[in-house]
């Protein structure tokens, strides 16, 4: 298995299949998200974004991100009605 660094998301290569880390840090999920790290640390103390700190650093799952935005989907059909 190789691990490669692209535009500071690292990539994990394993037979031909590239894929996604699972643990991302405030940085990254603002880059990948668009989500600043203040409204990170809003999301936290709200519980609405699930995350793990270890020695002042915070990171999230990216499966509980996909979870949340899995979670959180507004069906095109009930967003015209509402």
């Amino acid at each position: 298995m190789t691990a490669l660094i692209i535009n500071n998301i690292h990539l994990k290569k394993y037979k031909g299949v590239k894929m996604l880390k699972r643990w991302i840090n405030t940085e990254e999920f603002e880059n990948e998200f668009r989500i600043k790290q203040s409204t990170q640390r809003k999301m936290r103390r709200e519980g609405v974004l699930a995350y793990s700190k270890i020695g002042g650093f915070v990171f999230y799952d990216r499966n509980l991100i996909d979870k949340l935005l899995e979670d959180h989907n507004v069906n095109a059909t009930a967003e015209k009605a509402g």
